[in-house]
């Protein structure tokens, strides 16, 4: 039997534009993320199989738990298709009188499922304050960030973002980012 294991990224957060984002790195079995090793700010586009382009931070608690979630999420989401799939073919035989319910549940399970997870890829932005303290740990200057949000009125006191085109802004940065390279171990 083999066994597969190893280290791998998961638990995407806190993506700032076409920049920078949080990604935690995981020891896994069979693909699943077991126990955090350490979280990375990583330029957006460096990845490759040999490494990405980043920083090491400290133990990102969101960006942790959102890669235990999503896994949990496609592990509801297929369990819920086979399951539906087996009750379908239980209903259309006439096999089970209970499986009409059973089939109801397992397609909740698989909506509810699918939803939370476009939900978890969906609202991953982080808030302006975070977004800058991400690019200072690169190096990217202020304004790079600042122009990837746009404050509503009054917004600007309390921090609230908007979203902005961001082209320019990663345009001027790409120009000369300056991270370290880390490889994966």
């Amino acid at each position: 039997m083999v066994i597969v294991w190893g280290q791998r990224m998961c638990g995407k957060v806190d993506q700032v534009g076409g920049l920078v984002y949080v990604h935690t790195r995981f020891f896994h079995v069979y693909y699943v993320p077991l126990i955090p090793l350490q979280s990375f700010i990583v330029v957006a586009g460096a990845e490759s199989e040999n490494g990405f382009q980043g920083v090491g931070i400290p133990m990102s608690g969101k960006s942790v738990l959102v890669g235990w979630l999503r896994t949990g999420l496609v592990l509801a989401i297929l369990v819920g298709a086979i399951a539906g799939v087996v009750n379908l073919l239980e209903v259309l035989g006439g096999v089970k009188p209970g499986a009409r319910h059973s089939l109801l549940v397992c397609l909740a399970v698989l909506a509810s499922s699918v939803l939370s997870y476009w939900l978890s890829l969906r609202f991953m932005r982080p808030g302006y304050q975070r977004a800058l303290l991400l690019g200072e740990h690169l190096g990217i200057p202020r304004h790079v960030i600042a122009g990837l949000y746009v404050a509503s009125p009054g917004a600007e006191a309390e921090g609230a973002p908007g979203p902005a085109d961001d082209a320019e802004a990663l345009e001027k940065w790409n120009k000369d980012p300056s991270p370290s390279d880390n490889e994966p171990r």
